[in-house]
């Protein structure tokens, strides 16, 4: 069994990277999670940042 580790905000920052370019692949190919296609690079890593 895989298990999920919650981590705090201040702790993401090794994932960004990974975890915006998931954001933009979802978003660019059809995902409604909230954010209009095509979205940009800076867009998704301003909403990490947030």
């Amino acid at each position: 069994m895989k298990y999920i580790e919650i981590l705090k905000i201040k702790e993401i920052g090794k994932y960004e990277e990974g975890l915006s370019l998931l954001l933009e692949d979802s978003i660019n190919n059809g995902a409604s999670i909230g954010f209009l296609a095509p979205i940009e690079k800076n867009e998704d890593l301003n909403y990490w940042c947030s």
